[in-house]
């Protein structure tokens, strides 16, 4: 409903409870008491948080500052500010908990990293199961954090759920996204 405009009743999303149409039927914004002006101003509040944390993360890499600590701590402060206005699967936790897992995977803080890919990919196959290209460089990632913890099972079950998606969208003579760049850590 929130992203399409209508209640799908496919065979699929009526027979299956994790399929995002049914998580349509949550509100996208969860404060009731607020007025709509109010939620404007929260939402583009909220929105130029978001886009000020990204613009810091490129000054921080331009200058060289490899810690980024500055875009962390703004988009730990949306994080802060957004998690009694939106709902808990909203397209912008996505954004900021896919930001927030390569950011501090690149400054090596690579717990929180793992934190927030696995939330992220778990938005991911709640919400947004069609961003296939996202979805195999963020299990990649995870996967290489979870070998770097020693968690071999883990890394295994994420790289072969990888490798079946790329297998799935791009066939089997290009399952490799050949982007590796991307998780480097």
């Amino acid at each position: 409903m929130y992203n399409y405009g209508f209640l799908c009743d496919c065979p699929r999303c009526v027979n299956d409870p994790s399929c995002s149409s049914q998580l349509d039927l949550t509100s996208p914004i969860i404060q009731k008491h607020l007025s709509d002006t109010q939620k404007d101003e929260k939402s583009g509040f909220l929105e130029q948080l978001y886009h000020e944390s990204e613009n810091r993360y490129y000054t921080e890499y331009m200058t060289g500052d490899d810690k980024h600590s500055e875009s962390i701590k703004m988009a730990n402060e949306w994080l802060n500010q957004a998690k009694d206005f939106y709902a808990p699967l909203h397209p912008y936790i996505f954004k900021i908990t896919e930001f927030l897992g390569r950011v501090c995977a690149e400054s090596g803080e690579y717990n929180k990293a793992l934190k927030y890919y696995e939330k992220t990919v778990q938005i991911m196959d709640m919400v947004f199961p069609e961003f296939w290209f996202r979805k195999s460089c963020t299990l990649g990632c995870l996967g290489k954090l979870y070998r770097h913890f020693g968690q071999t099972e883990n890394a295994q079950r994420i790289e072969n759920r990888r490798r079946q998606l790329l297998l799935t969208v791009r066939g089997k003579e290009d399952w490799d996204d050949g982007n590796d760049e991307v998780c480097v850590f």
